[in-house]
């Protein structure tokens, strides 16, 4: 009897350390922290240079935890690092479903989150950006997840601050597994070195070992609202649909990590295909492209060595109707394209030749434009028939004309219209001043243009 009696003591007495070593560590949870930050680490990060720390936690393990001071570093690829702060990070969960697989958290909030990235080192061009895995990622699901103030810092790989985002405020679900998905359902983020306020970010965007997959994502940036569909694979094929009102080409560019190089802005739908080396556009398009204003324009284009080959164009073009082909140069951040084609109700007054002013016109035919933006250079070459140039009808005429900053040099106007020849060229300056020549031959006077009111009618 006595040694069941020391027995039921023992019990008590162990019962009772362990009551209170779990008042003393919910009283005091910063004297756990360091340790569940180490098995946190070493169960999820190990080998990959990267660290996790926690300060503080409060409420119950069982059920709803408040974590305080989170700190997450990461070692990521080809040099890139990311540091993640977080004030207070708040889960809600029942106590069975962290035993579970996938791991079942009902919900996340954030509040105070500071994000600072550093990109690694570029990729060479054509090669394939392949994902690494520096760390396991649980399997993992969780039904709401809430991001309040939180800020982020992108720099490049030598520091360079790249991209701010001042205020980054988000709501939406994660589920980790096989791959990672990420759906959408709300959003406002101030993206302030692009000076846009993003809003309502919708969609599913999924993260696997082959390829980013966007899936009904939509979202609108001040005046802007844009969609796309498809996927990025890691090897570089690419694969989407996109479709916004009031985008502007370096929306694009961002959402797709590509550069285009030329300023374009308007109602789009883009299907666009790619290899590491090179994309192909299926476009439809409203709006402006450099200084021309496209209504209803068809085209279809390959990006390859920074050229961006345009091998089909239909479109009204500064109110010309226009179908051909041409190309943009790219290269050396100096945007230089030509456009060759058939053209109609061609009026060199709307801006045709950009900022010089012209005289009303209206024709048709073949046309050729070559421009040159850093140095303001346009040169036109056209043959048109049926139309007028100011008080001129003609049945045929020849153009040929270049014009930069300064003005206008009109190279060459061969205008023919029955009997009458009249040859033009001289130079023209922004003021409207005019030097030139008008050559002049008519084997007979009475064939002259009506239009110019000379009285001879034999």
């Amino acid at each position: 009897m006595a040694w069941k009696g020391k027995k039921r003591w023992s019990l008590i007495i162990a019962w009772f350390l362990f009551l209170a070593i779990v008042w003393v560590l919910g009283t005091h949870p910063a004297l756990m922290m360091p340790y569940v930050s180490k098995l946190a680490t070493n169960h999820f990060l190990r080998g990959s240079g990267s660290n996790l720390t926690v300060k503080n936690w409060s409420g119950s393990l069982l059920g709803d935890l408040e974590l305080h001071g989170v700190d997450l570093t990461l070692q990521l690829e080809r040099g890139a690092s990311a540091n993640i702060s977080v004030d207070t990070l708040s889960l809600q969960y029942g106590f069975l479903d962290l035993i579970r697989q996938p791991v079942r958290i009902s919900g996340v909030h954030a509040k105070g989150v500071e994000l600072y990235a550093i990109r690694g080192t570029p990729v060479a061009p054509g090669n394939a950006t392949l994902p690494s895995n520096p760390f396991k990622m649980p399997r993992l699901a969780i039904g709401t997840v809430s991001i309040d103030r939180a800020s982020i810092a992108l720099s490049d790989s030598k520091g360079r601050l790249q991209q701010s985002i001042p205020e980054f405020n988000w709501a939406g679900s994660i589920v980790v597994d096989d791959e990672i998905v990420i759906e959408s359902t709300d959003s406002k983020i101030n993206y302030a070195s692009r000076n846009t306020l993003l809003r309502n970010l919708s969609g599913t965007v999924k993260y696997n070992n082959s390829a980013i997959v966007f899936s009904g994502v939509s979202v609108h940036a001040d005046s802007t609202s844009f969609e796309i569909d498809g996927q990025r694979l890691h090897t570089g094929e690419l694969d989407v649909t996109v479709a916004g009102k009031h985008i502007a080409i370096q929306d694009i560019e961002e959402l797709l990590d590509i550069t285009l190089g030329f300023k374009a802005s308007g109602d789009a739908d883009f299907a666009i295909t790619g290899r590491p080396d090179s994309l192909a556009m299926d476009i439809h398009y409203d709006g402006v492209i450099e200084n021309y204003e496209l209504n209803g324009m068809h085209g279809k284009c390959i990006l390859k060595n920074e050229i961006l080959e345009w091998t089909e164009i239909n479109t009204v073009v500064n109110g010309a109707e226009f179908a051909g082909v041409g190309f943009f140069d790219l290269s050396n951040n100096d945007l230089y394209f030509e456009l060759e084609g058939d053209a109609s109700n061609i009026n060199v007054a709307e801006n045709i030749v950009p900022g010089v002013a012209l005289p009303e016109s209206n024709c048709n035919g073949s046309v050729l434009i070559k421009r040159r933006n850093s140095s303001n250079e346009t040169f036109v070459e056209a043959k048109v028939a049926d139309g007028f140039i100011s008080v001129l009808p003609f049945e045929t005429c020849d153009v040929n004309i270049y014009a930069n900053s300064d003005g206008v040099d009109i190279r060459g106007l061969d205008i023919q219209y029955n009997d009458l020849s009249l040859t033009l060229s001289g130079f023209a300056d922004t003021t409207g001043y005019f030097d030139g020549q008008l050559i002049a031959n008519s084997t007979n006077l009475s064939s002259l243009p009506a239009e110019w009111g000379v009285p001879i009618t034999s």
